[in-house]
C-alpha cells in the first residue's frame, strides 16, 4: 500500500513543525506506556521521508519500502507493520489531545465506565478539532461518528447535550470551511442542540431549588416553551416530565393522587431523553411522594415505594461513587430499604439485599462499614423474633452519634420484646435504658434529636412497669423515636390489660 495514503502519513503530514518536534518526547513519555524502541525508530523515518516529500525530493513511497528501511535484515510482514502503525498513531492522537487538553487528561485514576466514556468522548472532540483544522475529512468523519456511536451506547451521562452540541459545532465548522450545500442545516442542528442542552440544565436546576416556588417556576416553564422548537418533540417532552414533577412536588390532599400514576408513565416512556444524574432526581420525587403520603396514613404507598426502590436499584440511581472505586450505596438509604421491606413482611429479600451489599455500602472506614450491615442484619433477625442472634450482631459503638441513638434503641427494643428474659439479663435491660438516658445527657446532639428517644425511653420505662399508657400520653409527644414500634406495643399492652381485668 502507498504510505502516501495512510491515516499515519496524513496526520504527520498535517502537523506543524513544532508538533512533529514533540512527537518523540511523547513516545518516550511514561504517560504512553510506548515500550518498543521500534516505535520511536518509525517516528524518525517517517518524518525523514515526509519531509523529503514536502521538499520535493525521492522518498519510500509504500510500506514495504519503510518496513526494509526499518527492519533491513528482516523479510516483509504486513501485520507486523501495521501493529507498529497503529501503535504509533495511537500516541500520535494522545499527543494531539494533549496540545488542546491538560496533563489531568492523563493522570491514572479510577474511573467508572461511565467516567471513562465522557472523557473519552471528550477527548475525541479535541481530536475533532485537530482534523477539521487540518482538513483531514475522512478522519473528521470517522471521530465524529466514533462520538456518536459512544452517546448512543451512553445516553445518560451527566455531558450528554453539552457534548452532542460541541459535535455539532464541529460539523457546522466544518461544512462552513468547505461552503458545503447543507451548511445551514448544520448551523441549525447546532442552535437546537445547544438549545436543548440549555433547557435540561435549567430544568435540572429549577428542580433543585428550595423552595421550588410555583409562581416562579410556572414561568420559568412557559419561557422554556417560548424557547423550544416546536417540531422537535423531545423538547415538550422534556419540559413535561418537568411539569409533572411540580405537580407531584406541589401535590396538595385536594389533588388527585393519580398525579403520581401519570408521573411515572411518563418516567417510564421519556426518561432516556435525558443525562444519568438527572434521572436519579426525577426519581428520587417520586420516592419522596410516596414517603410523604405513607407518613399521611396512606399505607398502600407503602408497596409502590418499595416497588420504585427495587427498580431504582436495577438502574443504579440508589448508588453513588462517592470517591471510592466502586459505586455503593448510602447507609441511610440501606436501612430505609431494610425497613420498608421489613414492614411488608419482605424479609428474605431483605437478607439477599443485605448480602448482595455487605461490601458495598458507602461508609468512613471498614470497621463501621461492617457495623451498618451488621445492624441491618440485626432488625433483619429481629422482625423474625430471632432475638439472641439479634444481640449477637448489634454494636452500638457508630462513629456518628445519629446511628448510636438508632442501635441503642434496637436494643432496647430487642430486649423488651424478649419474652423469655432471664434475671440478668432483666437488670442489664434496666441498667441499658439508664445507660441511654446518661448518653442522651451528655452527647452534644441538638436538643431536638434528643426528644424523640427522650419520649422513646419515657413510655418504655412506663410500659416495663405494666402501666397503662393512655392515647393522651401519646399525643402530648409528638416526637417519639420508633413512634410505630410503640404504639403497637402500647396497644398490644393495654389489650392485655384489659383482658386481664376482664
Amino acid at each position: 500500500m502507498l504510505i502516501l495514503r495512510t491515516k499515519l502519513f496524513e496526520t504527520i503530514l498535517a502537523m506543524k513543525v513544532s508538533e512533529r518536534d514533540r512527537i518523540p518526547d511523547f513516545i518516550s513519555s511514561p504517560i504512553f506506556f510506548v515500550k518498543e524502541e521500534k516505535i520511536l525508530e518509525l517516528y524518525i523515518l517517517l518524518r525523514k521521508e515526509i519531509e523529503k516529500y514536502e521538499n520535493g525530493e525521492k522518498y519510500a513511497e509504500t510500506e514495504e519500502e519503510i518496513y526494509n528501511l526499518l527492519s533491513p535484515n528482516k523479510k516483509w510482514n504486513q501485520k507486523t507493520f501495521d501493529s507498529m502503525e497503529s501503535r504509533l498513531l495511537n500516541v500520535i492522537k494522545k499527543a494531539i489531545i494533549y496540545q488542546y487538553a491538560t496533563f489531568e487528561k492523563f493522570r491514572p485514576e479510577l474511573l467508572s465506565e461511565e467516567e471513562e466514556v465522557n472523557i473519552e468522548i471528550k477527548q475525541l472532540l479535541l481530536l475533532a478539532k485537530f482534523y477539521r483544522e487540518r482538513k483531514l475529512n475522512q478522519q473528521f468523519d470517522n471521530t465524529i461518528n466514533r462520538i456518536k456511536a459512544l452517546q448512543n451506547g451512553n445516553p445518560y451521562s451527566n455531558d450528554y447535550y453539552v457534548d452532542r452540541f460541541h459535535a455539532a459545532f464541529e460539523e457546522y465548522e466544518i461544512a462552513s470551511l468547505y461552503r458545503l450545500p447543507d451548511r445551514n442545516e448544520k448551523r441549525l442542528m447546532t442552535l437546537e442542540s445547544l438549545d436543548l442542552g440549555y433547557i435540561v440544565y435549567k430544568l435540572a436546576i429549577l428542580l433543585q431549588s428550595e423552595p421550588p416556588i410555583k409562581e416562579e417556576i410556572e414561568q420559568q416553564l412557559l419561557n422554556l416553551e417560548k424557547l423550544s422548537i416546536k417540531q422537535d418533540i423531545r423538547y415538550q417532552k422534556i419540559i413535561t416530565i418537568y411539569r409533572k414533577a411540580f405537580n407531584v412536588i406541589w401535590y396538595k390532599e385536594e389533588d388527585d393522587e393519580t398525579i403520581l400514576d401519570e408521573y411515572l408513565t411518563i418516567l417510564e416512556n421519556d426518561i432516556h431523553l435525558l443525562p444519568f444524574e438527572h434521572q436519579k432526581n426525577l426519581y428520587t420525587c417520586a420516592r419522596n411522594f410516596c414517603t410523604a403520603q405513607y407518613k399521611k396514613g396512606k399505607n398502600h404507598q407503602l408497596k409502590i415505594l418499595f416497588e420504585l426502590i427495587k427498580k431504582n436499584l436495577k438502574t443504579g440511581f440508589l448508588y453513588f461513587n462517592n470517591g471510592a472505586q466502586n459505586e455503593g450505596i448510602l447507609f441511610g438509604a440501606v436501612q430505609n430499604t431494610v425497613a420498608i421491606a421489613l414492614k411488608l413482611q419482605e424479609s428474605d429479600w431483605v437478607l439477599s439485599f443485605l448480602q448482595a451489599h455487605k461490601t458495598r455500602i458507602l461508609a468512613p472506614n471498614a470497621a463501621e462499614q461492617e457495623r451498618f450491615y451488621n445492624f441491618n442484619l440485626a432488625c433483619y433477625h429481629f422482625h423474625r423474633k430471632e432475638y439472641d442472634e439479634a444481640l449477637n450482631l448489634l454494636n452500638t459503638d457508630f462513629d456518628d452519634d445519629r446511628y448510636r441513638l438508632v442501635a441503642r434503641a434496637l436494643e432496647i427494643k430487642l430486649y423488651f420484646d424478649k419474652a423469655d428474659k432471664k434475671d440478668k439479663e432483666i437488670d442489664f435491660f434496666e441498667n441499658r435504658i439508664a445507660a441511654f438516658e446518661t448518653y442522651l445527657s451528655r452527647t452534644d446532639m441538638p436538643n431536638i434529636d434528643k426528644i424523640g428517644y427522650r419520649n422513646f425511653i419515657k413510655i418504655i420505662k412506663k410500659m416495663n412497669k405494666f402501666k397503662q399508657v393512655t392515647a393522651q400520653d401519646l399525643e402530648e409527644k409528638n416526637s417519639i423515636a420508633e413512634r410505630e414500634w410503640i404504639v403497637e406495643k402500647v396497644s398490644m399492652l393495654n389489650e392485655k390489660k384489659k383482658k386481664q381485668g376482664q
